[in-house]
């Protein structure tokens, strides 16, 4: 059998990711209390593109939610949302970021920009 050479090797509190068609990155230091706060319901952000929450989010509620802007889009996000409800998960969003979440359906939620 062939031998397995590790390209890159993790210590604790260490992590990697990888995307098809990439080389795995260099080890990075994270904060586990953080990244395993999902098995508590919640979900932890420092920096991360909206349109990732909502991906992130879509995978724990039934039904789709979708950004109506793409400028939306890129908008960073920095804190904890809570997965226990997702009409107070979708609440917190708005208040954050001057949006509103329209339910268009039972499996259709658009989150638009707010009218002045």
């Amino acid at each position: 059998t062939p031998e397995f050479e590790a390209e890159v090797t993790l210590v604790a509190e260490q992590q990697t990711s990888m995307t098809p068609g990439t080389a795995l990155t260099a080890p990075i230091s994270v904060d586990t209390g953080l990244a395993l706060a999902w098995r508590e319901g919640r979900l932890t952000y420092d920096g991360v593109a909206l349109v990732q929450v909502i991906a992130d989010i879509d995978r724990y509620f039934p039904g789709t939610i979708e950004l109506d802007d793409p400028a939306l889009a890129e908008l960073e996000v920095v804190g904890v949302l809570n997965l226990q409800n997702k009409a107070a998960t979708l609440r917190a969003l708005e208040v954050t970021f001057n949006v509103k979440a329209v339910q268009l359906s039972a499996q259709l939620t658009v989150i638009r920009r707010q009218q002045q």
